[in-house]
């Protein structure tokens, strides 16, 4: 069985925070890469990615893989964390991104902080 591995998001993500309120006020858009570490592929995330993704229990994954990634580190719904699940475009590495929701700033709106990256702890590159 294939083992996984939880990094901090600092160590494959550009970008931590993700808000709509400052790209509205700012007219920037805000765009993270996250950087595989077993092809350096580089995937960019957008602010809407994580809105879409937020409270959804959809997975990209299939199985072994989600299965895995949900023991290894579950949600933690209690605290607003969501999840976004990916595989690597360059090698095919399956990702997870646990993001959690910021303070409110305006009716049901608010940021995104990215905390932890679920992966696989070996991968060969194919």
């Amino acid at each position: 069985m294939a083992e996984v591995r939880i990094v901090f998001a600092k160590d494959r993500m550009t970008r931590l925070d993700f808000s709509g309120q400052v790209e509205w006020t700012e007219h920037v858009v805000h765009i993270g890469e996250y950087e595989c570490p077993w092809c350096n592929e580089h995937v960019e995330f957008r602010t809407q990615y994580f809105e879409k993704h937020e409270t959804q229990v959809y997975s990209n994954l299939k199985s072994p893989w989600l299965e895995r990634f949900n023991d290894a580190r579950p949600i933690k719904t209690g605290k607003w964390e969501s999840f976004l699940d990916f595989y690597c475009p360059g090698c095919g590495a399956p990702v997870r991104i646990i993001y959690e929701a910021g303070g409110e700033y305006s009716m049901g709106s608010h940021p995104w902080r990215l905390t932890k990256i679920v992966e696989a702890a070996e991968w060969s590159k194919k």
